[in-house]
Order: C-alpha cells, then structure tokens, then sequence
C-alpha cells in the first residue's frame, strides 16, 4: 500500500472484486482505469458491527453471562470470529470483585472490532442487591420504596451473610433519619429488623455494635410513627411491636402490654384499665401506672416492644443463667417522665418456678460501649405463678434465672418438644380405637351384667376414651381463650380426674378379690363407685366455672393455666391416689407371689411360666391402677427428658394396653373378638381364612367355673380371676 494511502472501497464488477486504495480525497466515477465497463458496485470498508452486554452483578461463581455478537456491515456470511478474555461459566473469581471483561470480533477480511463490560461478582444475591440499595440516597420521596425493597431483599435470611447485616443497619439509619411516620415505612423497618434476627439464628452473626446499632434504628421509627399519634401493631416471628395514642382522661387505672403464646406463635396486644391478676394469664406483660402515663398531659402516645430473643442483646450471660423467653419494654412519648415514679412500672414474667434464683435486669445502652443487662432501679418477687419485677425507669426489661444449686437451666434438644407431641397425639389415636374394641367387645359379653370388675373395666375404658377424644379433637384446635377453648378445658380437666378415681375404683376392688378375701365388698359397690368417680370430680370443676370460667383460660393451648388449679386441681388428687395405689400395687403383687401356695407343676415348667405369668399379671394391674403417672411427677431434674419420653409414651397407650392385656388375653373376649372377625372375612372371603389373634386360653367344661389357682397359675391376667 502506497504511503499515504488509506483504505477505501472494495468493488464488484462484472463478477469481478477489485480493492482498490486511495487517498481519502479522490473521488471515484463510473469509469475506471482497468479497462472494465459496467455498474460499479461499492461499500466501505469498516470494522465489524459489535455488541456487548451490560455490566451486571452475578451472584454464582464462576459468573455467566451473555457472549458479546458481531455482524458484517454488509451483513454477508460468515459471521465475526468473537473471541474473549474470559468466558462465562469457566473462570472462578473473588467474591466481591469486579472482573473486566474484554472481547474482540475479527471478520473475514481481518477486520477487527472490540468492547468490554464489567461484571461483578457479589458475596450473594442480597449483597448485590443491597449494594445498589446503599448507592442510593434516601430521601422523603424514596424512602417508601427503599425501605420496602431493603424488607424484601433482607426476607431471604438464610442468603445474608455478617457483613451483609453490617450494610443493612447503617441503610436502616439511613432510613429512620428521615423521619417519616407512613405505616408503610414502619412496616418495613420492623419486617427488616425480624428478617435479620432470623439470619442470626441461622447462618450469620451480629456483632454487638451492628445489634445496637439495629435496635436503635428500631426505636427511632417507633419513636417518629408514636409521636405522629399513629396506633400500630405489627407482630411478626421474632418480635413485636405496638403504638398507641390515647386520651389520658379515659384511663382508670392504667395500660397493660402483653405477650400470650408459643414460642413460633405469639401474639401481642394492648388491655386498657386490667386488673393486675389478669396479666397472670399473659406469658409476659407490663404494665405502666395511670400516674405515669398522665405526666401532665391530656393525651400521651407510647410505643412498646416485645422481643422473643435475645440477638439484640449481646450481653455475656454466665452459663448457670438464661435469659427469659421474652425481652419487653416501653416508652412514653410527649410527656416529661419523673425522676422517681410515684407507682413502679410492674413486669410479670409468668411460667417460672418460685424455687430459682432470679434476677430483675433491664438493658443498660451505656454499660460496657454497646450496653449490658443491670439490675439498678428494679426488684422483684416470685409466687407459684412467676416473676414480678418492678422497676422505677422505662426500657427493655427481662429476667435472669438460675438454679439454687447452679445447676445449668439447659434447653431441651432439638425437636424434643416435637417428638413428645408426635408421640402424644400417635399414642392417643391408637387408644382411642383401642378403647373402642375393648368398650363393644365388653358390652356384648353377657358376664358384663354380673362382673363388678368387668363394669368397672368398662368405666375406665370410657372415661380414658373420653379424655383422649377430647384432647385428640380440641387441645390444640381451637382458638385459645375462646369459649369453646375454655369448655374443651373444663371437659379435660373433668376427664382427667375421672379416670385417676376409676383407677382409684380398681384399687379398692383389688383390695377385696386379693388382700381381704374374706369380706365382700357388697352388692351396691358399682353404684357407690360410680357415684363417686363420675360425680367427685364434677364439684371442682363446677366451683371452679363458677366463680370464675377464666380460670380455665389459657393463652397457649385448650388445657388449665392458672399454677394453682393445676396444682390443688390436678397434681394433688392425683398424687394422692397414685400414692395409693402404688402401695396397693405392692400388697397385691407380695400377695400374690409370696404368700399363695403354688399349684403343682414340674419345677422347670413352674419357673418358665411364673415368670411369664407374674409379669403379665403385673403389667395388668399397674395398668389399671395408673400408675404411669408416676413418670410424670419425675420429669425434673438430669432425668426429666427420659421420664417426660416415658410418660408420653406410655400414659396415652393405657388404651392399647387395656385391649391387649383384657380382650385379647381373655378367652371369653378373645372368643367373641374371633367371632366378629369371621363374620367380616365372611364377606371378604379372600381377606383371611384362619385369623390368628394372640393369647391362649385353656378350655374348661361349661358348667364348671375354673378356680382362682387355676386362672391364676395360666397364661392370663388378673381379670381372668374375677370372670
């Protein structure tokens, strides 16, 4: 190429191409020296035409994107050859980096074309997010829309990482700054707040300074949307919150906040002019004085909050203390509080025993530069329903709790509580059906008429099959404190005393058939029974719906709450009779294998079936005198795990128990049992021909009744003797 030349047009003519180069300032005419005629054709000769993409953020490494494309200006085959410095989805890079991408197209004259982009590779995918959240300042005209996107970015928590919820608290400042009272807004900062408690429970961490540095942007929205004179509640999995604007004149005795419910499930809610035993029924509450919340003002606006953890309060906690369940406080706005209060603020933390050590604390934001639990300015006293502080400041309270020996207060394990449910409601749908054979196979007996044991059988398997329906169907079904919740715990209440006193029946039964053989219990022994274990447990309940239906109120679940009614209503009528019967179990059992003779065996058989026969006979009568409570009343201490195992298990199997050991290990049961089911195979022939049902039982003559040794000396139980 001739120096000075630059490039010009490549030209087709009569199927011919020429290139042909000139100085840019010549022009071409139709004619051309090299001797051809015709139209000439011509087009520049540029560079290929190329894209590139966006910059953009990925959030996996290695990034992918979209490969960059080429085209020739003539739009002719073949396209570009596009080549770049990386290509996507093979090169690993740096979390939060950016990478420079380069790429270049050459077409097939050698042409050659280049762009580059930039990709960024994010921590995650809220960290990219949040980062162009950040770039932007807030201002009253976005911070609806920046608010609301940083609760939305924040909801995926298990995708948040520490310094993620590093940059979500300074925006969260960002944001309460502006001071904006829209509901909107302070549903967002609360929805944010709870999104990063549960990314600290699970992958993630908040230091303490980031804790306060969240909590205090938390209280600055509820100061702004309080001071408005806006009334909110918003109550979401790991806290709660609530404002309220009230005319002080309307006030009696003063404003009470609480929390009710599981943890996973609370609720919270305001209660104007409550009487103070009525917070008893709360999980946690507290109650601010009329004098208090007057401070010389008409109207007064306050904030409170319930936190169901303590990731916003950092604090070092000795190993042999836990923190209560719940942190709760409040603030009173637009009235100048007294140094010294006239009445105390009153903190109820309900649900903890008056035998440990406790501790009124409330957060102190200038202890130790982040803050710190103190005790100055609050008191306490404990009673069999909890722990009442009160404290003469407003702030976030809670309550530290120890064993007097210093035993740790350790969490049961991870979905132990779940277990025990399972296990619970499982044992309780197998008695129920249980029960239900046992009740129609012994109504169709014809001895049932002439058996006291029999009848008293038939009671217990009632009252058992009643309780357990009744759990089964409305414990936890309805909605606590409702009516019908109430009702469902009264009817529960009733059935659980019911079946102690039958059990507290087959004892003195017992006593007569096996200890006092001599003497007869007499002919209107049923009917005494039945009066009294149907119509005993029905006067506390009737004294208790009576005086107060309330007292069968719970927050929780459809079952007693109140510490005393389960204490003189349920634990001591029932340790009472388990005591009982416990020591008529042992004079049965001595009886039984001591002091009666045994019938004539070779001694080898004589051992193999005694055992087998004193074990079953055993099982039979624990069973029937209740005595699986006795695992429940230890379920404390190191071995409270396994006896709680225990009695879940067991307690709510007495149904299956009762229809294995009384139906079909009796041969008059088991008869019938039998008969029932050839007539249902009678009309699915091909469901079984020879059903097999467990449990053996020696054939005797008609007209002769076997004697007690005999019955005793079989495979049997206790009930064969009293046929």
């Amino acid at each position: 190429m001739p120096s000075g030349v630059q490039k010009g047009f490549r030209y087709t003519a009569n199927g011919r191409t020429i290139e042909i180069e000139f100085p840019t300032t010549n022009a071409l005419t139709s004619e051309s020296n090299v001797g051809d005629s015709g139209v000439w054709l011509f087009r520049p000769m540029i560079e290929p035409l190329m894209k590139c993409p966006e910059n953009y953020t990925s959030y996996v490494n290695p990034p992918v994107w979209d490969s960059p494309t080429a085209t020739q200006p003539d739009l002719s085959t073949p396209e570009p050859v596009v080549t770049c410095s990386d290509q996507p989805g093979k090169t690993t890079y740096n979390r939060d980096t950016t990478a420079k991408i380069t790429c270049s197209a050459t077409d097939k004259y050698g042409l050659s074309a280049s762009c580059e982009f930039n990709v960024y590779i994010a921590v995650s995918k809220s960290h990219g997010e949040i980062a162009n959240l950040t770039a932007k300042n807030v201002t009253n005209e976005n911070v609806n829309q920046v608010a609301t996107g940083l609760e939305t970015i924040t909801a995926e928590s298990d995708d948040l990482t520490s310094e993620d919820i590093v940059e979500v608290s300074n925006l969260l400042e960002d944001i309460v700054h502006v001071e904006s009272p829209e509901v909107e807004v302070t549903e967002a900062v609360v929805g944010t707040v709870d999104n990063l408690i549960q990314a600290n429970d699970s992958n993630s961490e908040i230091s303490p300074e980031t804790s306060a540095s969240i909590l205090g942007s938390l209280e600055v929205q509820l100061n702004t949307s309080a001071s408005a004179g806006y009334n909110f509640t918003q109550n979401e999995g790991t806290l709660g919150v609530q404002t309220i604007s009230l005319k002080t004149v309307t006030l009696e005795q003063g404003i009470t906040f609480g929390v009710s419910g599981e943890k996973g499930g609370k609720t919270i809610g305001s209660y104007f002019d409550r009487k103070s035993e009525d917070s008893e029924r709360l999980e946690t509450s507290i109650s601010l004085p009329k004098s208090l919340i007057n401070a010389g003002e008409l109207a007064v606006n306050i904030s409170f909050a319930a936190y169901y953890n303590n990731v916003l309060f950092p604090a070092k906690i000795s190993s042999k203390e836990n923190l209560s369940d719940v942190v709760i406080s409040a603030t009173v706005y637009d009235g100048i509080l007294p140094n010294n209060f006239e009445e105390p603020v009153a903190i109820q933390f309900n649900g903890y025993s008056n035998s440990l050590n406790f501790t009124c604390v409330y957060w102190d934001e200038t202890l130790n530069e982040f803050g710190d639990w103190s005790s100055l300015g609050c008191e306490g006293e404990a009673d069999l329903n909890g722990i009442t502080c009160k404290c003469t400041h407003l702030t976030s309270f809670a309550v530290l709790v120890s064993r007097p020996n210093g035993e740790i207060l350790d969490s049961p394990p991870t979905g132990f509580d779940k277990f025990l449910t399972i296990v619970t409601y499982l044992g309780c749908t197998v008695s129920i059906i249980c029960l239900t054979i046992t009740i129609a196979v012994t109504l169709s007996l014809k001895s049932t008429k002439k058996s006291d044991p029999q009848k008293i059988l038939l009671s217990l398997s009632f009252s058992l099959l009643f309780l357990y329906v009744v759990f089964v169907c409305g414990v936890d079904t309805l909605q606590p404190l409702s009516a019908g919740c109430i009702t469902v715990a009264a009817l529960l209440h009733y059935f659980v005393l019911t079946s102690i006193a039958w059990t507290a029946v087959e004892a003195a039964n017992m006593y007569f058939l096996f200890i006092n053989v001599f003497s007869s219990p007499g002919v209107y022994f049923f009917k005494i029974a039945s009066s009294f274990a149907w119509g005993l447990p029905l006067i506390p309940v009737i004294v208790l719906v009576s005086v107060d239906p309330d007292l069968y109120a719970n927050p929780y679940f459809c079952y007693i709450y109140e510490v005393n009614v389960i204490t003189y209503g349920v634990i001591v009528p029932t340790s009472i009779v388990v005591f009982c019967n416990t020591v008529m179990f042992v004079l049965i059992i001595y009886r039984l294998y001591v002091t009666l003779p045994t019938i004539s065996k070779s001694k080898t058989q004589e051992k193999k079936d005694g055992v087998k026969t004193r074990l079953t006979n055993a099982i039979a009568i624990s069973t029937l005198l209740g005595l699986t409570w006795i695992f429940g009343f230890l379920s404390f201490g190191g071995s409270r795990y396994v006896m709680s195992v225990l009695f879940c298990i067991l307690n709510p199997l007495q149904g299956l128990a009762i229809f294995i050991l009384f139906v079909l290990r009796r041969k008059e049961s088991s008869r019938k049992l039998k008969s029932w089911w050839h007539t249902c195979c009678a009309c699915v022939p091909s469901c079984c021909r020879r059903p097999s049902l467990p449990g053996r039982a020696k054939t005797y003559n008609v007209s002769e009744k076997p004697t007690y040794t005999q019955q005793m000396s079989e495979d049997t139980t206790y009930v064969s003797a009293v046929n």
